[in-house]
C-alpha cells in the first residue's frame, strides 16, 4: 500500500471509526454515545473477564474500566 500524505492514514481510520459507530448507533437505536460505551468498555471487559484467570489482574484491569466509564459519563454530562 502506498502512502500519497503521509499522517492521513490515522486520521482516516479515526474518521472511518466514528461513521461505523454513528452508523451501529442508529441502526440499532443506542446511539453513538452507548455504542461507543460498549465496544469500548463492556466487550474489552469480557474478554479480560474469560482472559485473565489472576484475581490481582483481573481488580485492576476492572478498576481501570470503572474510570473510564467515569470519564465517559462525565464527557456526555459536559457536552
Amino acid at each position: 500500500m502506498v502512502l500519497r500524505q503521509p499522517g492521513t492514514t490515522g486520521q482516516g481510520f479515526y474518521n472511518y471509526t466514528i461513521r461505523v459507530l454513528e452508523r451501529l448507533g442508529r441502526a440499532t437505536g443506542l446511539g453513538y454515545v452507548l455504542v461507543s460505551l460498549l465496544m469500548g468498555v463492556l466487550i474489552p471487559a469480557v474478554a479480560a473477564g474469560l482472559l485473565l484467570p489472576r484475581r490481582r489482574v483481573l481488580l485492576a484491569w476492572v478498576g481501570l474500566l470503572a474510570l473510564l466509564l467515569g470519564y465517559f459519563m462525565v464527557g456526555t454530562r459536559l457536552v
